[in-house]
């Protein structure tokens, strides 16, 4: 039919342009001219009067308009540097969603983004933000506006999405290159023994005698950093002959009780010295103790269900004519240690996809008292076998919201298995939501707060800060802590992260806890 025969013609010139943008993105390292070229091939795909990058910087929180090809907007130049909070690029970059914001008004669009009056006013009437991600992380946001209302939608989204992957790997590229250009130079200058290093560097002699320390190596001669002074001299003494009797550059570590220091000691045995590089290992160090720890917990939670199966199996196989009701007994704990099982491993899968940023996400459209009906009842059986009462109380006039529904379920059932946990016999856990007063300064739209409280033990107010770290547990302080690996709340952390919210928690000794956080509830998208 025509139709299927235009359909062929449209996918054969999407697959032609791709191939161009892709040989485009590998052929050069110069990021201008890839972004050049890019912007003439977009064109063939997705109309657009106006296209502009915005390059993301997460540790400022800031953006900066790297490229703009289209009509010239004097307000909106190439080079504009401007916060996340509140932005529209900052939404699709927190949502890693493409958003169509797509204006009635003027006066609508000034509610939503301030600052894209401007490009309303010189005509831009439909935006398309895409969100160009490389190995999980937003890089960027492409920028694609027209003078036409309403002229995108989601088929346009999902072409844009093809050719913002091929742009993100184009920027990674041209990243990695700069990274590289920088540690070139970063090598160069410490061979040039710069004062202001924050890790030590020093040059001694063969005989121990110290030719050059920079700040940070002279407060550890000195002991004026740490308890270092001789032991320090002495030690990079011992290391420095052991290197020049070899003649190869050799690796060492000094504890230093608060800091861990990591040396490598390159010899110059024609000119009689050792160079001395040192490096602050002491949160690596931290971060491998923790993952050691973690590993630990993870294999004694896993036997610890492993060995009631295998208990409970080996009892049914060795006495096969027991009566039905021990059987049903044994049945039942081979069930619920199973599941206790899956539990645990689906945890530690959930975090290797969120740290690798691997994990799916499927956006549309949600609604909280639903979610949070979802969430009570999966733990409804917890409930009951503690005898604790759940209350809900859920604020009128919440409206319906893009999320991923599944993740925010998983959000509430992990603090509604907690709040049991930890909560007495006879106990109270109350749900609430409320519709936030004031647009979120960081997301710039309207958000809603979930709250778990419980009536609980609390906890200890030097542990709040760590609740939410993974690999550790909180509350190995109380001798009735419930078993358990302590995923849940850091997955937690990162699913609300993720979708745009914050998650935190008030708590006292004795009285119990509430966790809070916070979802985007606005309309995201059309």
């Amino acid at each position: 039919t025509q139709r299927a025969h235009q359909a062929q013609r449209q996918l054969a010139e999407e697959n032609a342009v791709m191939a161009e943008i892709g040989r485009i993105v590998n052929s050069s390292l110069d990021i201008d001219e890839v972004y050049q070229r890019i912007g003439s091939q977009v064109g063939k795909l997705v109309d657009f009067d106006r296209l502009t990058i915005n390059l993301i910087d997460r540790e400022n929180g800031t953006a900066t308009s790297t490229f703009i090809t289209g009509i010239y907007i004097p307000e909106i130049p190439t080079g504009r540097v401007f916060q996340l909070s509140g932005s529209s690029s900052g939404l699709a970059a927190s949502t890693k969603v493409t958003q169509l914001i797509l204006p009635q008004s003027e006066q609508e669009l000034a509610d939503l983004f301030p600052p894209m009056v401007a490009a309303y006013q010189a005509g831009i009437k439909s935006f398309m933000l895409v969100p160009l991600l490389s190995q999980g992380e937003v890089v960027a946001v492409m920028r694609i506006q027209s003078f036409e209302a309403n002229a995108y939608n989601e088929n346009d989204a999902r072409i844009a999405e093809l050719v913002g992957a091929q742009i993100a790997g184009a920027i990674a590229n041209a990243s990695l290159y700069l990274r590289q250009v920088v540690a070139d130079a970063e090598i160069k200058d410490l061979a040039k023994f710069p004062s202001e290093n924050p890790n030590p560097v020093a040059r001694i002699s063969a005989g121990g005698m110290v030719i050059y320390a920079n700040d940070a190596a002279s407060k550890l001669l000195t002991g004026r950093d740490l308890e270092a002074g001789d032991s320090t001299l002495e030690s990079w003494r011992e290391l420095a002959e052991e290197a020049l009797a070899n003649d190869t550059p050799k690796e060492a570590e000094i504890d230093y009780g608060t800091r861990i220091i990591s040396y490598s000691l390159v010899p110059v045995p024609d000119a009689g010295y050792v160079n001395i590089y040192g490096r602050d290992i002491t949160e690596a160090k931290e971060v491998e103790r923790l993952k050691d720890e973690f590993i630990s917990t993870v294999s004694h939670e896993l036997r610890t269900p492993l060995t009631s199966i295998k208990g409970a199996a080996e009892i049914l196989l060795n006495y096969p004519d027991e009566d039905p009701a021990t059987q049903a007994e044994f049945l039942g704990i081979i069930d619920s240690e199973s599941d206790r099982l899956t539990r645990l491993i689906n945890d530690v899968l959930d975090l290797a996809r969120l740290d690798s940023g691997q994990m799916r996400w499927h956006m549309s459209q949600a609604d909280l008292v639903s979610v949070i009906g979802t969430a009570v009842d999966s733990t409804h059986a917890l409930t009951v076998q503690k005898n604790v009462t759940v209350k809900i109380g859920s604020a009128d006039g919440l409206p319906p919201f893009e999320s991923d529904t599944d993740k925010l379920v998983q959000v509430l059932t992990n603090l509604l298995s907690n709040a049991i946990k930890f909560t007495p016999s006879g106990g109270l856990i109350c749900v609430r939501t409320r519709l936030l007063p004031n647009l979120d300064p960081k997301t710039g739209v309207k958000m809603a707060e979930v709250s778990v409280s419980d009536n609980g033990v609390g906890i200890p107010a030097t542990e709040l800060d760590n609740i939410f770290n993974r690999f550790q547990q909180v509350g190995t302080t109380l001798s009735d802590r419930p078993q358990g690996t302590g995923l849940g709340l850091a997955i937690s952390k990162e699913i609300v992260a993720h979708l745009g919210g914050e998650i935190w928690v008030e708590s006292q000794l004795g009285k119990g806890s509430t966790f809070f956080f916070t979802i985007p509830v606005a309309q995201t998208s059309n």
